[in-house]
């Protein structure tokens, strides 16, 4: 009978000390050594022994002997505990806001083609339009396409010697030109046809125009060029949107192979060249 009733206190005991913990209590025990053990009782048989369980998982289990004192008392938290946990409810707040502004941001889509016309070409007398397509995130190749249209033709003037200046402005009233070229263009900003970019220029140009023969006599010459240029430059794009009006600058220096020139048009040449461009487009 003794027995059956200590086992039940054990029950009761092991009972009230779960209600306890779930009301922030908590069984301590003392040891005769000095050590404290806090944590919730799983087993307590009176006079023999007791086992109690930590709240990082760890289970001990002591003989009564080595028990000094079992005591139930309020759970202390300490304020870097605390504070732990506001830190921690305030960085599941943000993620869940970051994630939220995420799902409610869209993405707008990078443009893969620009179509531009540049009204100032090679040395400010071709005019050239361009398209250009992205073929990576940030490289794009393209096509251009150049025509005279005599923006400077009244500006130009020519002095010195009088059959010399005679000849050019002769070539200068007749001189006609058109060209086809294409480009390749790495984009720094990891946007291709947007932004800051480096690149190379090829063009075929061929021009064509009245010239004055030693005896005075008039003819007509044709004369080729090609020109192979690297440029920097770049292009503004003036919306948010995936497509939208842009504004495209472009510097070019290298080297020009000139033929067809001469008295007998037979004459070629390598000559330095340089362009300067300047432009209204679209991106889309």
């Amino acid at each position: 009978m003794n027995r059956a009733i200590l086992y039940l206190s054990a029950i009761i005991f092991t009972f009230s000390t779960l209600v306890l913990f779930a009301q922030q209590y908590e069984d301590v025990v003392y040891l005769k050594n000095g050590s404290i053990i806090h944590g919730v009782i799983l087993e307590l048989v009176p006079e023999e022994s007791i086992k109690i369980q930590t709240k990082d998982g760890n289970t001990f289990f002591f003989k009564m002997n080595e028990v000094k004192k079992i005591t139930k008392e309020e759970i202390v938290i300490k304020k870097e505990e605390i504070k732990k946990v506001e830190i921690d409810s305030t960085q599941i707040k943000l993620d869940k806001l970051k994630s939220e502004i995420n799902k409610k941001k869209k993405k707008i889509p990078t443009a893969e083609n620009s179509l531009t016309l540049q009204p100032l070409g090679l040395a400010t007398l071709l005019t050239n339009i361009e398209y250009d397509r992205a073929l990576t995130s940030s490289f794009s190749m393209g096509l251009k396409i150049s025509f005279m249209t005599f923006l400077l033709r009244n500006a130009i003037t020519f002095t010195g010697d009088p059959d010399d200046v005679r000849k050019a402005e002769l070539m200068k009233e007749s001189l006609s030109a058109w060209g086809i070229g294409t480009h390749m263009r790495l984009y720094t900003g990891g946007k291709a046809v947007e932004g800051f970019f480096v690149g190379l220029a090829i063009e075929k140009i061929s021009m064509s125009g009245d010239d004055l023969t030693g005896e005075g006599v008039k003819k007509e010459v044709d004369i080729g060029l090609i020109r192979l240029e690297f440029e920097i430059g770049n292009r503004i794009k003036l919306s948010s949107k995936q497509s939208g009006f842009t504004i495209l600058w472009t510097l070019g220096a290298g080297v020009g192979f000139a033929s067809g020139w001469g008295d007998k048009g037979d004459e070629s040449s390598t000559v330095p060249i340089g362009s300067i461009g300047f432009g209204l487009g679209y991106s889309f």
